[in-house]
């Protein structure tokens, strides 16, 4: 009969991959703990985004010491692609010129291509700026959950202005929609006074009769 050795705790902690700092983790795990009541959560978190500030600033106080992905491969110098003028002789002029017009060639069209590109995207947002901003989509009135993302984000960082924010903007589509509740109200009473005077005038149409 086969026997099973199962691992300890302690062998698969040692196991376990340690992930690189980040700060979108850190504040996530600080989030967590925060919406769990778990202070330890919170704080590793908090102290996973003190980590990770720290490495951006090393980076970029010392940028040489992370060339080529961190290795050390950085310190051996890079081999030149270019061939040697000893190789070519006397034909190297003629294909070095046909080489730098066609270069030049791609390069303007190139250019002129990334030009045209960037014109329709000035263009676009020239038009459509100013409309409602990113992930804010156009609505006739403003929806019943407006000011709740901003309630909720005051509740959980603790500040009071983004609460009270949070309260103007519902209030603000609450009579915003009470409002045009009101005018869609009219309207539908003014369309069926002139249905009815409609109907007064030119009879039933074929359809109601």
């Amino acid at each position: 009969m086969p026997v099973i050795d199962w691992d300890s705790d302690e062998e698969r902690a040692q196991r376990r991959r340690v992930h690189k700092a980040s700060t979108v983790h850190g504040w996530v795990t600080k989030m967590r703990g925060t919406l769990l009541g778990s202070e330890s959560t919170r704080r590793r978190g908090i102290r996973e985004m003190k980590e990770a500030r720290a490495i951006r600033r090393y980076k970029r106080e010392h940028p040489e010491a992370f060339r080529n992905g961190g290795t050390i491969l950085w310190i051996f110098p890079r081999r030149s692609t270019r061939r040697g003028h000893h190789h070519h002789g006397h034909h190297h002029h003629a294909p070095s010129h046909s080489h730098s017009h066609s270069h030049s060639h791609s390069h303007s069209r190139s250019h002129s291509h990334h030009r045209h590109h960037h014109e329709h995207d000035d263009r676009y947002r020239e038009r459509h700026s100013g409309r409602h901003p990113f992930l804010h989509f156009h609505h006739r009135v403003r929806p019943h959950h407006h000011g709740v993302g901003t309630f909720l984000a005051g509740l959980l960082f603790g500040k009071r202005t983004l609460k009270e924010k949070g309260r103007y903007l519902r209030a603000l589509a609450r009579k915003e929609r009470h409002k045009e509740r009101h005018k869609r109200r009219r309207q539908r009473r003014y369309e069926a006074h002139d249905l009815k005077r409609f109907r007064s005038e030119h009879g039933s149409p074929w359809w109601h009769r």
